[in-house]
């Protein structure tokens, strides 16, 4: 195996780990905060206090769908070597980045370890965007194949 197959291919494996951690964590909250809107996860009622919401629901289900099920589908598509994973991995890191900048502006950073929680979920995000921009930028002079044809990109 070559010096740059195996350099794409342990990139592939990193974006993959991260696409992981996005979508469990984002799906496991949000799950959280929609089964209990009001006595969640942890999060009090008062962080919302000037924000559009009066409870949890609205939040969670945004964390759940738009934070949580592109990187999972996305950790789907590049594990089976598939472009459009790529692609979607990019929206998905922009989502979460986006998502936690708005919580910022809406809420304020979190009280106690929530802070870190913030800041490292922002990180990842703009990890998982770079990452994968990266591996659309390995594409440079290769001609695009039809679907199901283009196994092993990033490989």
């Amino acid at each position: 195996m070559s010096k740059t197959k195996k350099r794409g291919s342990r990139v592939r494996w990193a974006l993959m780990a991260m696409l992981a951690i996005q979508a469990a964590g984002a799906i496991a909250g949000g799950i959280g905060l929609i089964q209990d809107p009001v006595n969640n996860v942890g999060m009090p009622l008062s962080l919302l206090e000037g924000s559009p919401f009066s409870d949890y629901l609205v939040p969670g289900l945004i964390l759940l769908i738009v934070v949580g099920l592109p990187p999972a589908c996305a950790l789907c598509g590049v594990a089976r070597g598939q472009r459009w994973g790529v692609w979607l991995a990019a929206v998905a890191g922009a989502a979460l980045v986006i998502w936690i900048i708005t919580e910022v502006v809406l809420l304020g950073y979190l009280p106690g370890t929530g802070v870190g929680l913030q800041i490292a979920m922002g990180v990842l995000g703009l990890a998982i965007f770079a990452t994968a921009i990266a591996l659309m930028r390995s594409w440079r002079g290769t001609t695009p194949l039809p679907e199901g044809l283009d196994k092993g990109v990033g490989t």
